[in-house]
């Protein structure tokens, strides 16, 4: 798990390259050209560039009277190590907007996870969530399941 959540952070923090698994973002933006979305190709490369793993699973939803945005859900990596990613791209303007939500588990306490996630710092805690965000203001929230936890990690870009 730890490469996902290594690649995961890095590519919600900085603009990743696109060749990190070139085959999955390949399958990702056929899917996204199959229904009929174009010209958000960039977006769409930046949000799958650390897919990776024995697998992918994609699932593309839209509304066919809207042709400026598409929602992704995707599944990818291998057993016990694998990501659930939510990536919608909307046009407008001349841009392309991307809202990221990628979810993982680990087999330790939030608090736990927390603290080897240093480029997060603590914000609060709100129900049974913790909040954290890094520099970068990617947010990671954790919550609690039993002794383990769940990070939900969220960030937004223009292109």
């Amino acid at each position: 798990m730890k490469y996902f959540i290594g690649a995961l952070v890095l590519s919600l923090v900085t603009t990743p390259t696109f060749a990190n698994n070139s085959k999955y973002v390949k399958f990702a933006l056929d899917m996204a050209h199959d229904r009929g979305y174009f010209g958000c190709d960039k977006a769409i490369k930046d949000a799958f560039s650390i897919a990776g793993g024995d697998d992918m699973r994609v699932v593309t939803d839209k509304f066919d009277d809207l042709s400026d945005s598409l929602k992704m859900t995707v599944a990818y990596g291998k057993e016990g190590d694998s990501i659930l990613m939510e990536a919608e791209f909307r046009k407008s303007q001349g841009h392309c907007y991307s809202t990221i939500s990628a979810l993982t588990s680990a087999t330790k306490s939030c608090a736990a996870y927390l603290s080897e996630m240093s480029a997060f710092k603590y914000e609060t805690e709100t129900l049974d969530y913790i909040w954290a965000k890094n520099a970068g203001g990617v947010n990671m929230i954790l919550r609690p399941l039993g002794a383990n936890c769940i990070a939900i990690f969220q960030r937004t870009a223009k292109f």
